[in-house]
């Protein structure tokens, strides 16, 4: 029975696990991996006693670019490695974080939504080149969605079986998330809409269920609120009045001044990477006696002065393209950095891969597009607001380029909500949404949640599409 039912999960898993090890084994750390491995390097060098309280803050804090929490889980690497560990440890670490995380993902739908439903998901993900290399990164962006998918199952799951979801966990889970990727915060609003949907079911007196909801929603933005006050209070001290991170204050300079953003400016435009442009605003704010979300205010206004004042629907519409139809770029860089230290992959195989990365990518978007805007009832297991919570994640997911830079690799994250959504459509516990008159307020209630992220995200989009671009 066992191995009827889990033995293809643990064979799927298993094969993501070394494919991944396998293709990243020897690609050199790039980008982010540096930060966050520098944050578990200090943690444990502190652990071990030879760094000081402040240099551990320091390592921590950085710029303020990255929130610590990827940072803080890979320092048991370096506590177990004596400060040193291999290119290959840390590959073999990264991927043994995520599998851990899968196999709790794929647990909640074995149990939930029967084997066949894990298993597709795993199926689709592990199709997918460009997410299970990622798999062996030390990036925040899968890590972090992967808890993301934990926490929203972990919700289904206690409405499900009617039990009532605590503040207190709710409210250091969602801080958590934030820790790992400040992206997440805003799902603070999916506890608030579980409480609602537990009333309605229990069919509470108005007055009670309104003010039960309002406190536990006051508790869990309170202990949101305290666990992320160090961090915030750590950050504003250094780079003034923030919330989660730095980056935000100087995303609007890199759209005027970077040509590689912006491509409204002149050819032969000197491109600026975004550590030039932080710590040339950082000694300016130094020189000026101000804090540095002041001066990054100033510059702001000084780079986007002289800029041709675009749409901003063509600024996002390059922004989007930049962000969903080039899924290869990423896997292309790894092939590349992977030539280094080791044998290349022959040209054939390396084409074949990168378009197996982009027919898969293509494939997988309309699929999750389609469902996106298709809203489904209640499962035949009593999973009301699940189809809620991953609409929500795309909607959030996708604002990144129109907030923030675009990027090519930060479309990963889609893959597994994609994947989950079409598992449970295949093993049939998604069914289409229809009126349910026995259940009015639910029914109602479900279709509403699942077309508001939508109906919002497109208003979003056209209120940005018609302000000054900055």
């Amino acid at each position: 029975m066992f191995t009827r039912n889990h033995g293809l999960t643990i064979f799927l898993l298993m094969a993501m696990g070394i494919i991944s090890i396998w293709f990243m084994h020897s690609v050199p750390f790039w980008g982010d991996e540096h930060h966050y491995l520098r944050v578990g390097k200090g943690v444990a060098a502190g652990l071990l006693g030879q760094s000081s309280s402040e240099e551990v803050a320091k390592s921590i804090i950085a710029q303020g670019w990255f929130m610590p929490g990827v940072g803080l889980l890979f320092a048991p690497l370096f506590l177990l490695t004596h400060l040193e560990p291999s290119l290959l440890a840390t590959r073999v670490y990264a991927a043994t974080l995520n599998l851990i995380l899968l196999t709790a993902i794929v647990r909640e739908l074995t149990l939930r939504f029967g084997p066949r439903s894990a298993q597709v998901f795993l199926a689709i993900c592990l199709i997918s080149p460009f997410y299970v290399s990622f798999l062996s990164g030390a990036w925040a962006d899968i890590l972090a969605l992967h808890f993301v998918l934990l926490f929203l199952l972990w919700l289904d799951r206690r409405l499900a079986a009617t039990n009532p979801v605590l503040a207190l966990p709710a409210g250091t889970g969602l801080a958590a998330l934030t820790y790992l990727r400040p992206l997440y915060w805003p799902m603070l609003a999916l506890p608030v809409a579980a409480w609602i949907i537990s009333a309605l079911k229990q069919d509470e007196e108005p007055w009670r269920s309104t003010r039960n909801i309002a406190m536990k929603s006051l508790l869990m933005v309170i202990v949101f609120v305290v666990l992320l006050a160090p961090w915030s209070y750590s950050v504003s001290e250094i780079y003034g009045p923030t919330i989660f991170r730095t980056t935000s204050k100087i995303s609007g300079i890199m759209w005027c001044i970077s040509p590689d953003r912006n491509p409204y400016l002149p050819e032969g435009t000197e491109r600026v990477s975004w550590g030039q442009l932080f710590f040339s605003t950082q000694r300016l704010a130094n020189r000026n006696g101000v804090s540095f979300s002041e001066q990054a205010r100033i510059e702001t206004e000084k780079a986007c002065e002289g800029v041709k004042r675009v749409g901003r629907l063509e600024r996002n519409s390059l922004a989007i393209e930049r962000y969903f139809a080039h899924p290869e770029n990423f896997m292309r860089r790894f092939s590349r950095l992977r030539c280094e230290e080791s044998k290349c992959l022959g040209k054939d195989s390396r084409e074949n891969l990168l378009q197996a990365t982009r027919i898969n990518w293509f494939v997988l978007l309309t699929i999750g597009t389609l469902l996106s805007l298709i809203p489904f009832r209640q499962s035949s297991n009593g999973s009301y607001l699940l189809p809620v919570f991953l609409k929500a994640t795309v909607c959030l997911v996708c604002m990144h380029p129109l907030v923030a830079s675009a990027h090519s690799r930060y479309h990963v994250v889609l893959v597994p909500v994609f994947a989950m959504m079409t598992a449970l459509v295949a093993s049939g516990n998604f069914r289409i949404w229809r009126y349910d008159a026995a259940e009015r307020s639910l029914s109602v209630l479900l279709a509403m949640g699942q077309t508001i992220p939508i109906l919002l995200f497109s208003a979003i989009l056209a209120f940005l599409s018609n302000s000054v671009p900055v």
